[in-house]
């Protein structure tokens, strides 16, 4: 008989405070399953830096992603702002991209 191996869990980014983003937070709190930890959040809007959605730190602005990446030691970011477009939806993505 095998031993089962444990996942590893992915820690998480989310780029996003708003609806989804908090969506996206509630839910990978509700199934450990999943093997995800959000550990801080993103969020352009100035008002929401500082504060936290259940309990994850919204830490800084597009900008501040790839030394959030680094000290967060972060494996995958998930884009939650369905409302961007355009020229801030490839800045953001771009952003990512350098990170890897």
């Amino acid at each position: 008989m095998s031993k089962k191996m444990d996942k590893k869990i992915k820690r998480i980014l989310i780029i996003g405070a708003g609806e989804v983003g908090n969506s996206f937070v509630e839910e990978l709190h509700r199934k450990p399953e999943v093997h995800m930890q959000v550990l801080c959040i993103i969020d352009d809007d100035p008002k929401k830096i500082g504060k936290n959605i259940d309990g994850v730190p919204i830490v800084g602005n597009r900008y501040d992603i790839p030394e959030a990446v680094k000290l967060y030691s972060i494996d995958d970011i998930i884009f939650a702002i369905p409302s961007a477009y355009g020229a801030d939806r490839q800045e953001i993505l771009n952003i990512c991209r350098e990170c890897n």
